[in-house]
């Protein structure tokens, strides 16, 4: 039943997840980059996992931490995995230039912080970057789930610290 109740919470989140970027998506392409929104969604994310985590034990009555923490992270795993395949369909389906607006708007941020910090060695290293290849593939797509899962673990903690009963 603890399952049950991650996945429901998990798909809902990645929906959400998913309907937040694409309004940002869908207003102004360059939103959809902003540190800003990226940052912004850990809303979804936690309340989601807190929400499941509270169901959990609703119904689990006696709620130790390692079961706190499986609904959490469970939670968070099935939203970051469809967040994750969302953008790599957006990327290779849906809008295979994005990754051209993408690499457009790095370039720029990192030139404005160049100069305004006057770092003028650093712009060959701009300009490498720039050059990188910035496609979204399987291999980089799993990467950043990995990463992901990583910082969604740590979050699992502290939602589990808080939601556990004993």
């Amino acid at each position: 039943m603890q399952n049950n109740i991650a996945a429901k919470y998990g798909i809902m989140a990645g929906v959400g997840v998913v309907a937040y970027f694409l309004l940002f998506y869908m207003a102004n392409v360059r939103l959809f980059f902003s540190p800003f929104v990226a940052w912004g969604v850990l809303v979804v994310y936690i309340a989601a996992m807190a929400k499941a985590a509270a169901d959990q034990r609703k119904l689990q009555g006696d709620f130790p931490f390692k079961d706190a923490l499986r609904t959490a992270f469970l939670t968070f795993a099935i939203a970051s995995l469809t967040y994750h395949v969302f953008v790599y369909l957006l990327y290779n389906v849906f809008d295979p230039e994005l990754v051209e607006v993408q690499k457009e708007i790095l370039f720029e941020q990192m030139t404005a912080m160049a100069k305004r910090f006057e770092l003028t060695d650093l712009k060959e290293q701009i300009k490498d970057f720039a050059s990188q290849d910035f496609r979204v593939t399987l291999r980089n797509s799993s990467m950043a789930l990995g990463q992901s899962l990583i910082g969604g673990f740590i979050l699992s903690l502290g939602i589990a610290a808080l939601m556990r009963n004993q």
